[in-house]
């Protein structure tokens, strides 16, 4: 007896690592061919548009020359798409020479006083060039003007730099066979990662969190945080160059000439592969204007883009973006709620029995009807325990209790139906059933699997994005007051006459887990002010047709004064001299088409080649006195431009902190008065 229960303790231990995962099968949906007359070969990108080199001239995807130069040593195309970087020359002698996009030749800026760089990118945000000279370091120049702002050091040479998404790092390769990740917040490096071979291809994921470094045989994947190594790919055969995929769950190699192989970084198991007889060489991947990706790759002739599908998605990101957006709005304090009855509802108890809810709630979602085809088959019974086992196939097993007297009505497993099945996560990113009804045609008898305390021990038990929670107690407490402050304001500007009850403003007020660029665990302080009018009231109201100076809009000034009055008073203890502090400001405009130009008289200064953000993608705009305004996204920008203008003019304070701004830009496919208006985000960094 004691041996059979061994047994059973080790099936059921198996049983508990058992995920659902289907094999990932790439298919290609859609293919584009553009055919180069010559080798691409350094190769860069803005949006969806690839840009290349062959030896001495800068082509784009449709085989254009752009410009002419030297031998180039290093070639980067602005982020914000108005202009490249190339590096051109020898050992002896080596210039950085900065072209418009647009115009063929046309060039903006010439660097006359370095002559000996080797390597150059751009920061995320546009804003900087970075340069390496050779025992010197990394020298930053404002994309403005090319002032140097900046310089780190860093010993050796510097063959190759890329820079992180978030604005965190620099990573580096040189001749010393090591990888130096600079910390962009410490004006330092952070550590330096020995490489066995000469580095290939060294990228960042989209969301920042990975890094990989490839080598002619093997892919290193690191995260970010701690840099430790999560993932490898060896047995390489002559590997070109890789990409992670924009969800973050697969790589994709160009490897052996001609093959680009798709790995799963949670599941080493589930692999696919394409090939192009052509060959393959630089790939990566980008998006359309309509968020499609495309998986891009150069061929000695041509630049081919592909779209594809079969990739298995991302769940566990899925999962934590909307799991935390749910917990932020059940831990806000209610209308009415005292501090005894938010203090008894939002405790540790309750946080971690209401998360265990919402994903079980999520995962079950997102798994669909996975039951729906599956074949089942009856396992194993223990007698001792009137456990019986029942097989799914691609599933593994779940167990129910069935008396020895009732198994005889078991012997055909079609007659088994499932229902009110729940599914978890698991670490590897897989399903697995945690919960289900198993009902039996036979007997009209119902058997409960229950298995729903498992999800809490894997899914779970990996989610950094816990907040503590005296902290969210703290939220909860001061988004009360921010609503008293609003409240206060609206009132007021009712009585003016200045807005109705039409006019809602909203603002909320939440913590947000994050890690510096250091690895340090922080908490961010995010406030967010909108509003909304409706659609009959909002010409009067928020911004008439072609307006954006923000006292045009009653709607946006009240919002405005809610924001200073609560920055001023009860939450002037997060303006923090030195502190760092990320204003994102969005401004929004209709579909009405701006006909000729609207007079701008330069109150908000003027604008060339200013970076933005469309549709969370960087673009750039020019805006002057002498042109005008000729587009809704520049009359978008300028209803943003104003809300920095009032910040500066009446919340002082704010100027001693370490500022960035981030402007949006949304501009609706609908025409009418209740798209015109603007949102503002404070994001206090490391608050706590």
């Amino acid at each position: 007896m004691k041996s059979s229960k061994t047994v059973i303790l080790a099936v059921v231990s198996f049983i508990f690592s058992v995920g659902i995962l289907a094999q990932s099968r790439v298919e290609v949906t859609k293919t584009q061919n553009f055919r180069q007359e010559v080798k691409p070969q350094l190769v860069d990108n803005y949006m969806y548009s690839s840009y290349y080199t062959n030896a001495k001239n800068v082509y784009n995807l449709k085989g254009f020359k752009l410009s002419s130069s030297s031998q180039v040593i290093d070639f980067k195309v602005n982020p914000a798409g108005f202009s490249y970087a190339v590096l051109s020359g020898n050992k002896s002698k080596a210039l950085i020479t900065i072209y418009d996009i647009v115009e063929t030749n046309k060039v903006l800026y010439k660097f006359k006083d370095i002559t000996n760089a080797t390597a150059l990118c751009y920061s995320a945000d546009s804003r900087n060039l970075i340069v390496a000279i050779p025992d010197q370091g990394l020298s930053f120049f404002e994309t403005k003007g090319y002032t140097q702002v900046n310089q780190i050091g860093i010993p050796g040479t510097v063959s190759a730099m890329t820079a992180s998404p978030n604005g965190y790092f620099i990573a580096a390769t040189g001749i010393d066979h090591q990888v130096h990740i600079i910390n962009l917040q410490r004006n330092s490096i952070r550590l330096s990662i020995p490489v066995s071979g000469t580095p290939l291809c060294v990228r960042f994921s989209e969301d920042a969190f990975r890094l990989g470094i490839l080598t002619s045989d093997k892919l290193s994947v690191y995260n970010t945080i701690d840099f430790n190594e999560e993932a490898s790919f060896g047995n390489l055969i002559s590997a070109t160059s890789f990409d992670f995929h924009p969800e973050g769950k697969f790589v994709t190699i160009g490897t052996d000439g001609k093959e680009l192989a798709f790995f799963n970084l949670v599941d080493s198991s589930d692999k696919a592969s394409l090939v192009d007889p052509q060959g393959v060489g630089n790939v990566r991947y980008l998006k359309d204007a309509k968020e499609n990706t495309y998986l891009s790759y150069t061929t000695p002739s041509s630049i081919m883009y592909k779209m594809i599908r079969g990739l298995a998605p991302n769940y566990t990101k899925m999962m934590r973006d909307e799991l935390n957006a749910r917990m932020m709005e059940w831990c806000k304090r209610l209308p009415g709620e005292t501090d005894e009855e938010f203090n008894q509802r939002v405790n540790e108890e309750s946080m971690a029995c209401q998360k265990k809810l919402f994903a079980n709630e999520i995962s079950t979602r997102l798994a669909g009807d996975m039951m729906a085809n599956v074949t089942l088959s009856l396992g194993n019974y223990n007698p001792e325990t009137n456990i019986l086992y029942l097989k799914i196939d691609n599933m593994g097993l779940i167990y129910i209790k069935v008396p020895q007297s009732e198994l005889a009505s078991f012997d055909n497993p079609a007659n088994l139906e499932f229902r009110d099945v729940q599914y978890g996560l698991t670490k590897d990113d897989r399903f697995e059933v945690i919960y289900a009804k198993v009902f039996n045609k036979v007997t009209g008898k119902e058997y409960i699997f229950d298995n729903l305390e498992r999800q809490s021990l894997d899914f779970l038990s990996t989610d950094d994005s816990f907040v503590p929670l005296e902290l969210v107690q703290m939220a909860g407490k001061e988004d009360l007051v921010l609503q008293g402050v609003a409240t206060g304001i609206v009132s007021q500007a009712r009585q003016k006459n200045l807005i109705s009850e039409h006019t809602n403003i909203s603002v909320n007020a939440v913590v947000v887990p994050d890690y510096d660029a250091n690895g340090k665990r922080i908490n961010n302080y995010k406030v967010d002010f909108n509003y909304t009018v409706d659609a009959e009231y909002s010409i009067k109201e928020d911004f008439p047709s072609g307006k954006f100076k923000i006292e045009e809009s009653h709607a946006a000034m009240s919002m405005l004064e809610i924001m200073v009055k609560a920055f001023s008073e009860d939450f002037a203890k997060y303006i923090v001299p030195g502190k760092k502090l990320v204003v994102s400001v969005t401004g929004s405009a209709d579909a009405t088409p701006v006909r000729g130009s609207i007079a701008y008289d330069g109150c908000y200064g003027e604008f060339e080649n200013e970076p933005y953000y469309l549709g969370g993608n960087l673009s750039n705009l020019t805006i002057t006195k002498a042109f005008g305004i000729i587009n809704n996204e520049q009359l978008a920008f300028m209803r943003a431009q104003g809300v920095t203008s009032y910040l500066n003019n009446n919340l002082h304070a704010v100027s001693g902190m370490d500022v960035k701004y981030k402007y949006n830009v949304e501009v609706s496919e609908d025409e009418g008065s209740e798209f015109r208006r603007i949102g503002i985000s404070f994001i206090f960094v490391d608050a706590f």
